[in-house]
């Protein structure tokens, strides 16, 4: 409120400033007194001056006020790094921000109008220009230097005992992955992504799991289809020949609807065929056994999904980031920690946490913002506090629900909260659904390999006693990936 007050006063001392310029002006005008005019010049010259004291005076004192906010407290390795490139920028962009304030000022009080007096015209002076582009040069060079030396250090490569975790956004909440004991993280694939393997780690169970889902979906959207008809016929009878017009109303917006989902189904089963299509052709045996993927396929057994993120203090933590719909931001404010999420381009972000959540409670209980007790609250907050998630990039309208909480342990601690974990293969396998290879054949035939009439590829004909080649190479193909 104090800061508000302040900037009310100053914002009109500067319309009074502009309504008594203004006034003087007009005055001048109406004189057309060269002596006016020249008092009116001193006093836009000393009104200039003063200005500029003013100005110098806020700019140094917010400076010492505010100190505390424009440097906080790190808990990172880089973060100082990054404290440092910010400090010589401001110190150097600060400088010349002062030295050509103070000439900008005192020139418009040194040259003000006089009576007989003529500016000078030079047309180029070179060692002017070699000193303005020079200097420019070397200290761009010099903050260049400093900007690169933090960016290798946040995306360089991370060393061996590095940890490495997944963090996943999406509308509107993060989601991450850790591996389990071997080390490594597990394959996951775009495709096989379902209510029951939410960012589509890549096992067998999960991936027959995922075509048995499609298959369903398939089946459901065509007996939809099937019974779209009599529905749009019952909704037209209703609004052909009822005389109240209250369920007219309510029939015309359901045949609205209705006529939208038949002209949307024949797509959305060419997607849904496209989807298991490519699940059946990229998973193959050839593949899933192959020397890069299998590893990959297996590791994906042991990794688990925490509700919050764990990380050791003073040891090396990679974050692989990455989205499921629109353009997040995974931002750790204490830790310095910035980087787009986007969709399909996975991004990184090394760092090193120093500062465990109990010794960073420490910290801010001497400050005073954090020794206030909330509305509702029993203690300090500075007693609650944990580190923090958040979504730096409006991604909709949930985007200020997008908070995951982070703690930073001990190694003691870490491990500790390690041996609590349950994979997240363990903790789903009993919800996943698996056929016989009967079964997929049945409903790949029924609702997969289908000719674009609709029908089933078997639909004889002597043109078409052939036309099993591609359905048996996919249904061998099927049959391979659920055995």
């Amino acid at each position: 409120m104090t800061g508000f007050l302040i900037f009310l006063i100053i914002a009109l001392i500067v319309v009074v400033m502009f309504q008594v310029t203004k006034t003087l002006d007009m005055v001048s005008e109406l004189r057309a007194d060269e002596k006016e005019e020249e008092r009116h010049a001193v006093t836009q010259g000393r009104l200039m001056i003063a200005f500029l004291v003013l100005g110098l005076v806020g700019f140094f004192w917010t400076f010492g006020a505010y100190q505390s906010k424009l440097f906080p407290q790190s808990a990172s390795v880089h973060g100082e790094l990054l404290k440092n490139l910010f400090f010589w920028t401001l110190l150097i962009t600060g400088v010349v921000f002062v030295i050509t304030n103070i000439l900008l000022f005192v020139f418009a009080y040194q040259y003000r109008w006089k009576n007989n007096r003529k500016a000078e015209h030079i047309s180029h002076n070179n060692t002017l220009e070699f000193i303005w582009t020079a200097i420019p040069a070397l200290v761009l060079t010099f903050l260049v230097v400093l900007g690169l030396r933090a960016w290798y250090q946040i995306t360089g490569e991370e060393s061996e005992d590095a940890l490495v975790f997944e963090v996943t956004g999406q509308q509107f909440f993060w989601s991450s992955r850790y591996p389990g004991p071997d080390g490594v993280l597990g394959l996951r694939d775009y495709n096989l992504i379902s209510a029951e393997n939410p960012l589509g780690i890549a096992t067998p169970e999960f991936i027959d799991h995922k075509r048995v889902d499609l298959l369903i979906r398939l089946r459901d959207l065509k007996q939809r289809e099937a019974a779209l008809p009599e529905l749009i016929a019952a909704a037209q009878d209703i609004i052909d020949h009822n005389p109240n017009p209250y369920p007219v109303d309510s029939a015309k917006v359901t045949l609205k609807a209705l006529l939208k989902e038949q002209k949307e189904l024949p797509g959305l089963q060419n997607r849904t065929r496209a989807h298991y299509k490519r699940i059946v052709e990229k998973f193959t045996p050839e593949y899933l056994a192959s020397a890069e993927v299998a590893p990959l396929i297996k590791a994906g057994y042991d990794d688990f999904m925490p509700s919050e993120l764990h990380l050791p203090v003073d040891r090396e933590v990679v974050a692989r980031i990455t989205a499921l719909d629109v353009l997040h931001d995974f931002y750790i404010p204490y830790m310095s920690v910035k980087m787009d999420a986007v969709p399909g381009i996975p991004t990184r972000f090394k760092f090193t946490p120093t500062i465990t959540t109990e010794e960073m409670r420490e910290i801010l209980k001497d400050n005073p913002e954090w020794q206030r007790i909330d509305e509702g609250a029993t203690e300090p907050r500075w007693k609650n506090f944990i580190y923090e998630v958040a979504c730096a990039e409006l991604c909709g309208k949930g985007h200020n629900s997008m908070r995951y909480l982070l703690d930073v342990d001990t190694e003691e601690e870490y491990s500790a909260w390690l041996g609590q974990q349950t994979a997240f293969f363990d903790l789903q396998k009993e919800s996943l659904v698996k056929w016989e290879n009967a079964e997929y054949a049945e409903f790949e035939k029924a609702y997969v390999f289908i000719d674009a009439g609709g029908h089933g590829d078997d639909h004889g004909g002597d043109n078409h006693d052939n036309d099993h080649s591609g359905e048996e190479q996919h249904s061998a193909a099927s049959a391979s990936i659920a055995h």
